[in-house]
């Protein structure tokens, strides 16, 4: 399929009109080319008539599999950008660390804690499945974490749309063991970057009110 922007009823228009602008410079240049004004005239309209007639091969067609070749370019390209973007904000390394150390505990810490677990989250379950659902800012979020090894994969739900899939890797120490972000697999832009901001922001503020109290204790 292809798309025209440029086609015989825009061509015949073109000649129409091209004829119609000699003809009248010719009426009014000089009396001597007076005559041949309407001659122009005519010849424009005739030209005008064949060339609606005709098929004509348009210089500016595009073949709609070409349109889509190059929007699946662009989109690759803005993909590119963004990720870099959510890397420079260490968005995957919020979200992976905030699953880790402090989501997938909310369904146990609202029953028996409540008291650190940041106002904005008003519910967490775990699915059927076994994966963390919660409710944060009056949004639902779903978080499918799989561990196979040394590799495991985290992936964000915002309502049934994917917001963010990770790749993980187990980084291990002396000591521990811990997952780190290795790689975007897909993602959209959404209201849940700003969620999560907040949820990170209330968390760093539950964890200073819980050192300054075992301080005063």
């Amino acid at each position: 399929m292809r798309i025209h922007f440029f086609n015989r009823r825009t061509a015949a228009l073109f000649i129409l009109l091209g004829c119609t602008i000699v003809a009248v410079l010719f009426w009014l240049l000089a009396d001597g080319y007076r005559a041949v004004a309407p001659l122009i005239f005519i010849l424009g309209v005739v030209g005008a008539l064949v060339c609606s007639k005709q098929k004509i091969r348009n210089p500016f067609t595009i073949h709609r599999e070409k349109l889509g070749s190059l929007k699946d370019f662009l989109d690759t390209k803005r993909f590119d950008r963004q990720e870099k973007l959510l890397w420079k904000k260490e968005i995957p390394q919020i979200i992976t660390g905030l699953y880790l150390q402090h989501i997938r505990h909310y369904p146990e810490r609202r029953e028996q804690a409540p008291d650190i677990v940041p106002p904005s989250i008003t519910a967490a379950v775990i699915t059927r499945e076994g994966f963390v659902k919660i409710i944060l800012n009056f949004n639902e979020y779903q978080f499918q974490f799989e561990d196979r090894g040394d590799r495991g994969s985290l992936k964000l739900l915002a309502g049934t749309q994917t917001a963010l899939s990770l790749a993980l890797v187990k980084k291990f120490d002396e000591y521990s063991e811990r997952w780190v972000a290795h790689e975007v697999e897909d993602f959209s832009i959404g209201p849940w970057l700003k969620d999560f901001k907040a949820l990170a922001d209330e968390t760093i503020a539950i964890i200073k009110r819980q050192a300054k109290e075992a301080l005063e204790n």
